[in-house]
């Protein structure tokens, strides 16, 4: 169930922090385990943010859209998992 959840510096990390669950109030069953990010962690990340925000403002608007096109196309190519894991997280109904 857990897995590298953090996205820092481009790359996918596993939090160093505490462990945390996420159970199905539906069901009472563990849905995912995972473990928070620490400070450093956190503070790393900023870092990391702040230094992709000039490349990103240089971005010229078409190339930004582009960008968030290809993004919703793959939500949308994940609409159904990402549905079902919602359920599972607040333990409601799909169709709601």
């Amino acid at each position: 169930m857990g897995s590298k959840s953090h996205y820092i510096g481009g790359r996918w990390v596993e939090g160093e922090g505490s462990e945390f669950t996420s159970i199905d109030p539906a069901t009472g069953e563990v849905t995912w385990r995972g473990r928070a990010a620490t400070e450093a962690q956190v503070d790393c990340a900023v870092r990391a943010a702040q230094g992709a925000f000039e490349s990103w403002a240089e971005t010229p608007l078409g190339g930004r859209i582009g960008l968030l096109r290809v993004f919703s196309e793959r939500l949308a190519g994940h609409r159904q998992d990402l549905a079902e894991t919602i359920s599972r997280d607040t333990g409601k109904p799909l169709w709601e």
